[in-house]
């Protein structure tokens, strides 16, 4: 069987952090502890690992186990707090998510 490498979980997951890196961060520089790609990102982790809820998410990080799944598979460099991480997503705009879906 042939497998496409775009296809792949690591390129699926790389193309959505490019895409998300491409949104226009609407806070003021300087005045961030995480980046919107590791926020996005750690929002996509939680559905992946498919968490019930935000607290249950962030009690699985706290195990290395986790920790190493979310940095390795997901390319999260900090991760954020549950307030940190609904402020931001609840400002990203969804149009600057379609394109990952395109792809």
């Amino acid at each position: 069987m042939h497998i496409k490498k775009h296809l792949r979980f690591k390129s699926l997951v790389n193309q959505a952090a490019f895409r998300i890196s491409e949104i226009a961060d609407y806070r003021q520089p300087g005045k961030t502890d995480y980046s919107l790609t590791d926020c996005v990102m750690s929002g996509l982790a939680m559905m992946y690992f498919q968490d019930s809820s935000m607290l249950e998410f962030q009690r699985r990080l706290e195990e290395k186990t986790q920790w190493n799944n979310l940095t390795t598979l997901f390319n999260v460099a900090k991760i954020p707090k549950e307030t940190q991480m609904r402020d931001v997503l609840d400002e990203v705009p969804p149009e600057g998510l379609e394109p990952i879906f395109g792809d």
